[in-house]
């Protein structure tokens, strides 16, 4: 299995709401979102545990676009290692 995940922001009237997403390469599905007033690393957390928990995964890459929150790839590693998740 390939996950990518990816975060983007959404302007409303109120000012931005960021998304987190978490997508299945091969389904193409969204396995796992959160969204936030914050563009932060544990918002991707968040994403990424809604994937693992909803899917439950044997194994599975996990590919992001790491520029962009610092703190991701730590994070992301940490959990990974837990969770028997590799990613890249």
């Amino acid at each position: 299995q390939l996950w990518v995940a990816d975060m983007t922001y959404i302007p409303t009237w109120a000012g931005f709401v960021y998304l987190a997403v978490v997508l299945d390469v091969y389904s193409r599905k969204v396995v796992g979102w959160a969204s936030g007033q914050q563009q932060t690393a544990d918002l991707v957390i968040q994403a990424l545990n809604m994937a693992l928990i909803t899917r439950k995964p044997q194994d599975v890459i996990h590919h992001s676009d790491q520029g962009s929150q610092p703190r991701f790839n730590w994070s992301s590693q940490h959990r990974s290692a837990q969770l028997s998740v590799s990613v890249h």
